[in-house]
Formats: structure tokens, C-alpha cells, sequence
């Protein structure tokens, strides 16, 4: 969790994000302020994922009408966060319930027969994610080349226990090569992964990210992350002598 922070074993969560669907929110609003300080909607996945990366928060909540692929969106967000996943549903069948759970969500919520019990559930999870993270931190973080991202904190852990602090962007980059650590992510992926596609713009401000990002990293003494780009192939992350 971002910078040290911990999920509240107790009161209200600080911050949720919620992935909303128009016919369920009505009922889920009003719990939903009664558990969380600050509450940041999303309506379509693109306005989602933007707040995950910009604004860390406590929980995620996913109001879910019956069909909805949310198992490829719990599947997608496990690739860097380790925030708790609630499930809010209406219409799904058992067999969605339960691919929900094994593609990552971490509990489902009826909305008919259970939603009473959300500002319950929302602490359990607070509580079992403070537990875990007490037990083993490492787990929050992802992991390549000996080295540590903290997605939610923005910080790399360095080779030689040193820290860099990174800012939203250097965080989001990094990412997706600790989560592609054997295999190099193409330009193409990469703008996906940054901007929901790559359009000539979005392509100049990616060239600058990673400009920058490597004038930073040029400048730590070995052993320490370098960023290669092979024309064709795509971009990597390596840790050798400078």
C-alpha cells in the first residue's frame, strides 16, 4: 500500500474506488458513504484504471450486473494491484461467482439477499489485508531482477536496498515490465498499458516518460536498473554494471 499505508482494521476506509454500473449504484451508494471517507466512481474501465494508477485507494468495488466479464478485468488488475476486490452483484449465475473469486476478486456480495452486510465485509477485508501485510510485505509489491516496485507507493526498491522515488507515470512504466519480467513489452502493449492506445501524441509523451526515466536511472551507481529498447521487439529492464 502507498508509502507505508495500511488499510484501517477499524471505522471508516479512507479511500474506494468503485466501478459503477447505473441500475446497481442507487442501492449500493448509500452503504458505500456510510464505510468510506472519499468515494472515487468509474464508469467504464478506462476512467477506472486511470484512478487506480492517479488516486491509490483502500478497496475496489465492482458493481456487476449478470455477464459482465469481470473475471478478464480482476485477471488485468491482479497483473500490479494487490488492493482488496469487492464484488456487488444482481443476475449473475454461481458458476460467475465463482470464476469471479478464482480470477481474483476477493469477496461477492448479492445484491438482493446480502448488500446489508457491505459495510461488514468492506472492514473484514481491511482487516485480513492489515494482517497479511504485517506477516509479509513483499507480497504487496512486484518483483523482478531483485528488485521491488511498490505500484501503490511509488517507490523501486534498488538492488542494494536503496530507494527511488518515481512519480505516476516512471510507476505505471515500470510496471508493466515487472509484470512482463521475461518477455519484452512491444511499443504497442506499452501505449496500450499507458494510454489505452498509442496515437501519435500519446507516442511523443511516452518517448518523453521513458527519456526521463532513463536519465534518472544513468545516474544510480551499479548494480542498477537499465531500460533497453530492441527496434521491433520492444522495451526490457536489465541490472548490470554501468
Amino acid at each position: 500500500m502507498a508509502g507505508g499505508r495500511t488499510l484501517r482494521s477499524a471505522g471508516r476506509l479512507s479511500a474506494v474506488l468503485t466501478l459503477t454500473d447505473q441500475r446497481l449504484h442507487a442501492f449500493v451508494q448509500p452503504l458505500l458513504a456510510v464505510t468510506a471517507s472519499r468515494i472515487y466512481p468509474a464508469a467504464d474501465l478506462q476512467t477506472l484504471t486511470e484512478r487506480l494508477w492517479d488516486t491509490p485507494s483502500d478497496l475496489l468495488l465492482i458493481e456487476a450486473a449478470g455477464g459482465a466479464d469481470v473475471r478478464a478485468l480482476c485477471d488485468q488488475l491482479r497483473r500490479f494491484f494487490q488492493l482488496p476486490i469487492l464484488i456487488v452483484e444482481d443476475g449473475a449465475s454461481e458458476a460467475e461467482r465463482i470464476a469471479w473469486l478464482d480470477g481474483g476478486a476477493d469477496d461477492v456480495l448479492t445484491l438482493r439477499h446480502a448488500l446489508a452486510e457491505l459495510p461488514a465485509r468492506c472492514a473484514a477485508l481491511a482487516r485480513r489485508v492489515a494482517r497479511q501485510r504485517r506477516r509479509d510485505p513483499d507480497s504487496f509489491y512486484l518483483h523482478a531482477l531483485s528488485m521491488r516496485l511498490d505500484v501503490l507507493g511509488r517507490r523501486l526498491f534498488l538492488p542494494d536496498g536503496r530507494l527511488l522515488d518515481l512519480n505516476a507515470s516512471q510507476t505505471r512504466f515500470l510496471a508493466a515490465l515487472f509484470a512482463y519480467e521475461d518477455t519484452a513489452v512491444s511499443r504497442e502493449l506499452m501505449g496500450q498499458h499507458m494510454f489505452g492506445r498509442l496515437t501519435p501524441d500519446m507516442h511523443r509523451r511516452l518517448a518523453h516518460i521513458i527519456r526521463h526515466l532513463k536519465q534518472r536511472l544513468e545516474t544510480l551507481p551499479a548494480p542498477a536498473p537499465r531500460i533497453i529498447y530492441r527496434r521491433g521487439v520492444g522495451y526490457s529492464l536489465t541490472v548490470g554494471s554501468r
